[in-house]
């Protein structure tokens, strides 16, 4: 029996938050299925500034795509912020063969557009990070 999409969320993010002592996965967050109407803002989240992501354009960037596109939203919403960075450095990737292998098991984004959509893994912190270092050299 699947258990429902916030259940499940919360589940993933408690028990990851408890194998690490990063906050990097957004530890207590729960899944909210209507963010993006309810006008999320990355300029008000905290968690982007603790990743080091404070550029006015940068977050207004990361608010309009979670606006557009429920998986980012849903992606946000379930604390997977780190996801969410490794899909805008896939997106934003002229040439696919200069990204390194990623190893995914799975999508990177939460299926916003179902109700009851899989939970992705979490890519790992130190890929993440070199993601978010191609795309500060892409400016």
């Amino acid at each position: 029996m699947r258990l429902p999409l916030q259940d499940r969320a919360q589940r993933v993010i408690t028990e990851r938050a408890s194998l690490s002592s990063s906050s990097r996965v957004g530890a207590g967050r729960s899944y909210d299925h209507a963010m993006a109407a309810q006008g999320y803002s990355a300029e008000d989240d905290p968690t982007w500034a603790r990743l080091g992501i404070t550029r006015p354009s940068t977050l207004a960037n990361i608010t309009l795509n979670a606006k557009r596109d429920r998986r980012v939203a849903a992606t946000i919403a379930a604390g997977l912020y780190d996801n969410v960075i490794v899909f805008f450095d896939r997106l934003s990737s002229r040439h696919a063969q200069n990204l390194p292998p990623s190893n995914l098991a799975g999508p990177l984004l939460v299926d916003g557009y179902r109700d009851d959509p899989e939970v992705p893994n979490a890519v790992e912190a130190t890929y993440a990070t070199a993601a978010l270092e191609r795309l500060r050299a892409r400016r």
